[in-house]
């Protein structure tokens, strides 16, 4: 079984039963922010030289960057969702990889964006959501419309995570002002969404939650005091 970690200021690391090979190969920056795995490739969000991937048997890494503005190359999130790649970048820029490995740009409608990041993605549906930085918060398209989510969810903290669990319940950080679960229906957010703290109540003993993941039947955050987890109901 494999795994991949990136390191901060040294690349990508490959883990095979414990022993752990850097894989550097052609990647043109150590600074990767998003991993994602897709068709057995490995695609890699950089900070400043937008996205690569390379094979999984054997690394040679190359950009992928066709579609991207020169301008939007500092990746600063990488996901797979149901087969589709998501990347978010700077000025509120959201990027998804066509078939043709072309790169499409949406700007999501944030008044005042100045250069607020795409920390987060994810999709319940058709509909799409964006957690950004600067302050800017929580968005979602339905549609090709975008919209602010509504309360409880703040509008003014950083959005650092988004998790949907497939079965009905969204999961957001707002950075400094908890985690949220948000039950939502087959299509996303509608504004009968019921949402709830779901932080200090359950142990969570910091507001400093940066990442949100679902592993099996674990809740895990990613924060600056450290990995908790907690177990979910199925």
């Amino acid at each position: 079984m494999q795994a991949f970690v990136s390191v901060w200021g040294e690349g990508v690391y490959r883990l095979d039963d414990e022993v752990s090979t850097l894989i550097t190969e052609n990647l043109a920056e150590p600074y990767v922010y998003g991993l994602t795995l897709k068709d057995n490739f490995l695609y890699a969000g950089t900070s400043n030289l937008g996205i690569y991937r390379t094979g999984l048997q054997s690394v040679n890494w190359q950009s992928v960057n066709d579609g991207i503005d020169m301008e939007d190359q500092r990746i600063r999130s990488l996901f797979n969702i149901d087969g589709t790649l998501y990347a978010g970048a700077r000025a509120c820029s959201l990027y998804v990889l066509s078939e043709s490995d072309v790169w499409g740009k949406q700007t999501i409608p944030v008044p005042q964006c100045d250069d607020a990041q795409v920390w987060s993605i994810a999709r319940v549906g058709s509909t799409l959501y964006a957690g950004l930085g600067g302050g800017k918060g929580l968005y979602y398209q339905e549609g090709a419309v975008w919209h602010k989510a509504p309360a409880p969810i703040p509008g003014d903290k950083t959005i650092w995570g988004i998790v949907y669990d497939g079965v009905g319940v969204l999961y957001i950080s707002a950075y400094e002002a908890g985690v949220y679960r948000c039950e939502v229906d087959d299509s996303g957010l509608t504004k009968d969404e019921t949402c709830e703290r779901y932080d200090e109540s359950r142990g969570l003993a910091t507001q400093a939650v940066r990442e949100l993941y679902i592993h099996n039947d674990l809740l895990v955050a990613g924060s600056d005091n450290g990995v908790w987890y907690l177990p979910i109901s199925p």
